[in-house]
């Protein structure tokens, strides 16, 4: 038996939460809202791998400045909105996500999509230098892109096919 709601407002001395799986053709359909309150300030990982039936899309971690690792692919999140100046790190995101911010993060090196192709919104301020690269991969791999909002970044570009390809 799954849950259908989870609950997790109080659980100030949670380090880890693991809802989801990453065993091959695993899936949980029955876990349905997911609630993570700010009291959670020890939350270090949240995995909600392959939850494909979640009602609430955002990624309720933007209160956990704590959160350094987030495993999500598989699940049906649209929006990934982290915790301002958080200590994330790790960022494993399914192929559904729409919207992506990530602002101060300055311990962040991996994000991951599964997929670039929904990727419509994406926001980038004054994370780690080694993301200056990784934003401009994801640039390159999102089809779409309709609105891009990137400060202090180091880039360089032999020609102007990226900012051409951003305009249109």
């Amino acid at each position: 038996m799954y849950l259908q709601t989870a609950e997790l407002t109080p659980g100030a001395k949670l380090k880890t939460i693991t809802l989801g799986n990453a065993t091959d053709r695993y899936s949980n359909d029955s876990l349905q809202t997911l609630q993570i309150g700010a009291g959670n300030k020890l939350l270090e990982e949240l995995d909600i791998r392959n939850l494909s039936n979640l009602s609430n899309t955002i990624l309720p971690v933007t209160n956990i400045p704590s959160l350094k690792r987030v495993y999500a692919q598989g699940s049906n999140i649209t929006e990934a909105r982290f915790a301002n100046n958080g200590l994330l790190e790790e960022a494993y995101l399914p192929e559904t996500i729409t919207r992506l911010e990530l602002r101060n993060l300055n311990y962040l090196n991996t994000i991951e999509l599964e997929s670039y192709n929904n990727l419509l919104y994406l926001t980038v301020m004054n994370c780690s230098d080694m993301m200056n690269d990784l934003v401009l991969d994801m640039i390159n791999q999102a089809p779409d892109l309709r609105e891009l909002r990137v400060t202090n970044v180091d880039w360089s570009f032999n020609d102007t096919s990226v900012l051409e390809r951003l305009y249109d």
